[in-house]
């Protein structure tokens, strides 16, 4: 069935700039193409490249310096990253723009808007019965049940909701429901293949809005 929501579909407010992007990242580059995609990134990324999943997260940071230098239309060495006390990226010469970057297994997700945005995507998988009591409320425990697809769900709901809050996540997890209206009206959630994803937004988004870019198609535009 149709477990995402769409905040987008509600009533009132005014459609602006938001888009949002899905790369799947190839499970392996060689060391020559790895190379070529690090002098491409924007200052600062290429430090970060090796923690966690290398290919994974250099795909994300090269997304983001496609995306960005098109939205700005700045180029590469023009930009410049800063980051929130809960360690959110933004443009500190580009307030116009506000961006946020999520990526997990092989899957990269990017929203660009004028104004505040969060995005995450995870990895569908069942959650222990600890991290539910922990995290969820009993109203949304009971909606999702036994279901894999909808824990993750709500995973990415709170994770979006505070990226686009610029709460911490530990903060998020106890204290919002997103069963309640007022939170559900900004967050879209939505399956994609092996994954849930959720876009937190006071812009207008529904999924089929996401716009997808190969890794070929990534690679030529670096």
């Amino acid at each position: 069935g149709v477990w995402y929501t769409a905040g987008s579909m509600r009533k009132g407010g005014r459609a602006m700039p938001l888009s949002v992007w899905l790369l799947e990242a190839p499970a392996l580059l060689d060391s020559g193409e790895e190379a070529a995609v690090l002098n491409k990134l924007l200052p600062g990324r290429r430090e970060r490249v090796a923690a966690g999943n290398r290919t994974t997260r250099l795909a994300a940071y090269a997304l983001e310096a496609v995306l960005l230098q098109r939205c700005t239309g700045l180029r590469r060495d023009q930009l410049s990253l800063g980051l929130s006390p809960t360690g959110k990226p933004f443009l500190p010469g580009c307030p116009s723009c506000r961006y946020n970057l999520s990526h997990s297994g092989t899957a990269v997700l990017l929203g660009i808007s004028d104004q505040e945005i969060g995005v995450d995507i995870e990895t569908i998988r069942v959650l222990s019965p600890r991290v539910l009591r922990r995290c969820f409320t009993p109203a949304e425990t009971e909606w999702c049940g036994q279901d894999a697809a909808k824990m993750t769900a709500l995973w990415t709901q709170k994770e979006a909701y505070s990226k686009w809050s610029g709460q911490g996540l530990a903060q998020v997890l106890a204290g919002i429901d997103t069963r309640q209206e007022k939170t559900a009206q900004l967050l879209t959630t939505f399956r994609e293949g092996d994954w849930a994803a959720s876009v937190c937004s006071a812009v207008p988004f529904c999924k089929e809005l996401v716009q997808r870019m190969t890794w070929d198609e990534l690679r030529h535009a670096l």
